[in-house]
């Protein structure tokens, strides 16, 4: 059975009335919260409208923009690594690619066939890298979009009232709802499309594909 045979695991499994379905919950659930707070149900309120604000911040762009630079690093610091002569640099980044096209050299004669398979070999490197300054950016954004105290004093009046589970519930579905996918999600997908290009590369003297040359250079590589 090839991968195309389970189709759910490549792009997902299209259930008819799911979405709906996590949205009923999502405002049944709410509603039953707003019940039992009865007067004090504007908490509820403030509480759903910071949430709302604070993930409407988070602007998907912004993340592919940060994908498009992970790229766009890993392939001029591979290119001039490979093509010119290295220039000592302090730089993270800079490190993690001269040390490792310095201890793998490669024996292809075209410059470019070694820039982009050391690029696919260094792209996941990289991504985890960048992973950890996205995550922090993305975290600063939605941190300032909304009030913290206010949430956290509200998310304690409702818990008082409904009890953990009720309130967790609820937090669940919102995650469910209105998180999909998830950023870091995005950001891989953007650099792994990207990655495709160099995978497929052919290289002129032998013929072959980069993701060839990668499986036949267990050792070196």
């Amino acid at each position: 059975m090839n991968i195309f045979d389970e189709l759910t695991g490549l792009f997902g499994e299209p259930k008819e009335g799911e979405l709906k379905g996590i949205s009923s919950d999502f405002w049944n659930t709410a509603r039953e919260i707003r019940g039992k707070m009865g007067e004090d149900a504007y908490i509820l309120d403030s509480y759903l409208y910071e949430i709302f604000c604070a993930l409407d911040s988070i602007i998907v762009t912004n993340v592919t923009d940060e994908a498009e630079n992970v790229i766009n690093k890993v392939y001029f610091l591979c290119k001039n690594i490979v093509e010119y002569e290295p220039i000592k640099s302090k730089d993270n980044f800079y490190e993690l690619a001269h040390n490792y096209i310095i201890s793998h050299p490669l024996p292809y004669k075209e410059s470019e066939t070694r820039f982009k398979l050391y690029i696919a070999l260094l792209m996941d490197d990289f991504t985890n890298m960048f992973i950890e300054k996205i995550y922090r950016e993305i975290h600063n954004i939605t941190f300032t979009a909304y009030n913290h105290d206010t949430v956290k004093e509200n998310f304690k009046k409702i818990r008082n009232v409904v009890g953990t589970e009720k309130i967790k519930t609820l937090n669940d579905l919102i995650e469910k709802r209105f998180t999909i996918p998830t950023i870091i999600d995005i950001f891989k997908r953007t650099v792994t499309r990207e990655l495709f290009s160099y995978l497929l590369f052919q290289d002129k003297q032998t013929s072959k594909r980069v993701f060839q040359l990668i499986l036949e250079n267990k050792n070196s590589l």
